[in-house]
């Protein structure tokens, strides 16, 4: 009966064996699974920052725009004045003109 205790044990071995390898081969694909996960989450990740690094670009164009468009509407703003002192000063000049005649 020792032999047949044996074979008891040997055959539980055996299936705690395979259990054992199955539990190992989902481990296996888990981790596989997790894995592939994972390379996906970094390309959306270095997608993501691309984008961040062309909005980030565009977003210095546009301020940059946006100065020269400020320092043209000033530009015109100062001619305008100017060209309005310019304007009051032919303005008496022509006052003076007319009253000469």
């Amino acid at each position: 009966t020792a032999l047949a205790e044996e074979k008891t044990d040997a055959l539980k071995l055996k299936g705690e064996a395979a259990i054992l390898r199955k539990k190992m081969e989902e481990g296996r694909s888990d981790m596989n699974k997790l894995r592939n996960t994972l390379e996906d989450k970094d390309k959306a990740i270095k997608n993501l920052t691309s984008q961040l690094q062309d909005a980030d670009k565009m977003i210095d164009l546009l301020r940059k725009d946006m100065r020269e468009r400020e320092d043209t509407i000033a530009d015109k703003e100062r001619r305008m004045a100017e060209l309005k002192a310019k304007n009051k000063e032919l303005e008496k000049f022509k006052y003076v003109l007319d009253y000469k005649l």
